[in-house]
């Protein structure tokens, strides 16, 4: 299976970290998008994970990627350009770097 890697800003990803293993949700309004709670991906990895200050004392972004099918990617990319990407924690992994 091909792998893709997609990248998503502010989807509540605090504590991911890489090697987790999570579900990712369209949530948001129903137009059709997929993003109204449907499963988008059933078990994506992450592959990594990076915070960036956004200018106030108590703000930043987390930015979270995603391994992903080739054919997932296009889905994930735009439910979470459209900030209606939710991620939910299904295991705790191993990190990518540590596997055999």
């Amino acid at each position: 299976m091909r792998r893709r890697h997609a990248t998503a800003p502010n989807t509540s990803a605090s504590g991911l970290q890489a090697g987790d293993i999570v579900q990712l949700v369209g949530v948001g309004d129903s137009s059709g998008d997929g993003a109204d709670g449907t499963v988008i991906v059933e078990k994506a990895r992450v592959s990594s994970t990076r915070e960036s200050e956004s200018g106030g004392a108590s703000s930043s972004t987390t930015f979270v990627t995603f391994a992903v099918s080739g054919n997932d990617a296009p889905d994930v990319a735009t439910v979470a350009a459209a900030g209606d990407l939710a991620v939910v924690l299904v295991s705790r992994g191993t990190p990518i770097d540590e596997d055999s």
